[in-house]
């Protein structure tokens, strides 16, 4: 659903970078657990990393589960994933022992903090254990470092050799469920990179190139606030996408009520939104206009003026429902009412123009929708399910709710009602016009004859 390009990379990189320029000499020489929290002044909070809901995962379960690697305890030790789990040691054992061994001391040091970055308790039978946190961070951590770091070499390695277990790759290390804290990130990047190497930030975006949209949509939070860091990838990609989001979760969590409603099992369907507008197609027939915003601000940046829907492009492939999936999850977790649901508002506008196989070929055929799937129905189908069991924000915090009400409001116009039932009924094709302007040429004649009879007898 976006675009790409070095230009782009580079300006986020600039953006996102959280960083301080430092002597990344001295960095290296003095590893410490101190460094991974606070070199960026990063406090890790509480639950930051969760499983989806039940009421989530009841509409598609499988978009929550890895496909081929499983990083964090949720899903550690399935058998589906043995392949990627020999590829981790194998990433492991590339490094020098040296640095290994200041890898694992620095996680020991950090256990305290992973556990309490989990939702659900995480026990430790001890050091050996295919159970062991330390070394699963240890294992996991390294594997993402390697990993992102090779992407630029492009090296004769099975990751890279397979465009399928890449894109696979790509999609499980942004699954909600299959996170690690990114300090461990940051730490064991400060211990395996050579000084003056690109930077950890700089490596992700390259390596998510593909998901991530254009500058506008993130990084200025980050900017302004040195201090602020990730949770993990999820939390990173999140930033990137939305233009106002700050670089840490922790301002504004209120996830009680939201995971309240959540058991409750409120499913959200086209007729029970106080949020709604026509789909694609009733739009075209009131005689609306949908056009394509190349120039919007961002992704989000959908106005309405003057009978017109101005919607920037958007695309769709087999991985856009899973990966907005769990966006729209990690929102439904962690944000309070006073931060914005961008992703939940964009996709809830995209559930509304969208009901059928035709609203996708009109929103095609207006280069709004990118359909890489080449089937209408699949299209259709992802948004037609995308919000159900999501709890939506009250109006007044709604994204597009002064767009909802511009639209409803040109919609329910007299006016532009009847001129849209003109064109539905009279105006649909040439002969159409045709008849319509002969009538009126013959209205305007008559009206004239009857004028010029009526000056006759008057002046007779």
């Amino acid at each position: 659903m976006t675009t790409s390009g070095s230009s782009k990379q580079r300006t986020l990189f600039k953006q996102l970078c959280c960083f301080t320029e430092q002597d990344q000499t001295s960095s290296n020489a003095n590893p410490s657990a101190k460094q991974a929290t606070n070199s960026a002044g990063h406090q890790p909070i509480k639950s930051s990393i969760c499983k989806v809901h039940r009421n989530l995962r009841s509409v598609k379960n499988d978009a929550y589960d890895p496909y081929i690697v499983s990083i964090g305890p949720y899903h550690h030790g399935n058998v589906n994933y043995k392949m990627m789990q020999d590829q981790k040691l194998r990433y492991l054992a590339e490094l020098d022992q040296a640095v290994t061994n200041k890898c694992r001391d620095a996680i020991k040091k950090l256990s305290g903090q992973v556990k309490k970055s989990y939702d659900e308790p995480l026990i430790t039978p001890g050091p050996g254990s295919s159970y062991d946190i330390d070394e699963m961070m240890l294992e996991d951590g390294v594997f993402i470092i390697q990993l992102v770091i090779k992407n630029l070499l492009k090296p004769n390695d099975p990751i890279f050799n397979s465009a399928w277990i890449m894109n696979s790759v790509q999609r499980d290390l942004l699954l909600l469920e299959n996170q690690i804290p990114y300090f461990i990130l940051e730490t064991l990047f400060g211990l395996i990179e050579k000084p003056n190497k690109t930077r950890l930030i700089q490596l992700l975006i390259d390596f998510f190139d593909s998901l991530i949209p254009e500058p506008s949509l993130g990084g200025e939070k980050l900017t302004n606030h040195q201090s602020a860091s990730p949770n993990h990838l999820v939390d990173l990609i999140h930033i990137c996408w939305c233009p106002q989001v700050s670089g840490s979760i922790a301002i504004g969590i209120n996830t009680n009520d939201r995971n309240q409603d959540m058991v409750e099992g409120k499913r959200k369907g086209r007729s029970h939104n106080r949020n709604q507008i026509p789909t694609a197609t009733e739009l075209t027939e009131a005689g609306v206009k949908l056009k394509n915003k190349t120039k919007g601000k961002n992704l989000f940046d959908i106005t309405f003026q003057c009978g017109t829907l101005h919607i920037p492009p958007f695309s769709v492939d087999e991985g856009t429902e899973c990966f907005l999936r769990n966006l729209v999850a990690y929102e439904q977790h962690y944000f309070g009412d006073n931060r914005k649901t961008y992703v939940t508002d964009y996709v809830k506008l995209l559930d509304c123009l969208i009901n059928s196989p035709k609203d996708v070929e009109i929103l095609r055929v207006k280069g709004i929708a990118e359909n890489w799937l080449g089937d209408n129905g699949g299209v259709a189908n992802i948004f037609n399910t995308i919000t159900d069991s999501v709890v939506l924000p009250s109006e007044d915090k709604f994204l597009y709710a002064e767009v909802f009400k511009k639209v409803n409001g040109h919609c329910e116009s007299p006016y532009h009602s009847s001129m849209a039932s003109l064109k539905r009924n009279y105006l649909n094709g040439a002969w159409g016009y045709i008849s319509v302007i002969a009538a009126t040429i013959l209205l305007v004649l008559t009206a004239l004859q009857t004028w010029l009879s009526y000056l006759q007898v008057k002046h007779g």
